[in-house]
């Protein structure tokens, strides 16, 4: 992995050399172009690491796409009611993970503004409003 991360970096991707290496080990490619060569280089070259990156990074993909579907532009949510939506989607995508509020922003790349939320008995909870994604 070391060897073909180089020869890709140095630009010699039609090489003979990376060229047979991907023959006999297509992942090389498949790693390569999912992570890059920096991101393989820090996670050692060791293929657990690199699936399990590759692994995280699909996942997060996921729970964005099912975020978006949620979460819009100009709505305000309770913190409260933000963390429950976050862990039905993460139970609904079979993933060990306690919903967040600040992770909206944190992780996935919504902006949130704190404001808080009128509730029906007249009380205000803290939430936040979306302001984009």
């Amino acid at each position: 992995m070391a060897q073909y991360c180089k020869y890709k970096s140095q630009g010699l991707c039609f090489d003979m050399v990376s060229f047979t290496l991907e023959q006999k080990y297509p992942e090389l490619k498949y790693y390569y172009e999912e992570l890059g060569g920096d991101k393989i280089k820090a996670l050692g070259y060791k293929e657990k690491e690199l699936k399990n990156e590759i692994s995280v990074r699909h996942s997060t993909a996921k729970i964005h796409y099912e975020l978006n579907k949620i979460f819009k532009p100009n709505m305000e949510f309770t913190t409260e009611k933000i963390k429950e939506l976050m862990n039905e989607v993460y139970l609904k995508l079979e993933i060990n993970k306690k919903g967040k509020a600040s992770d909206l922003e944190k992780l996935y790349g919504f902006r949130i503004h704190p404001c808080k939320i009128p509730l029906d008995n007249g009380d205000r909870k803290n939430g936040y409003r979306i302001i984009g994604v």
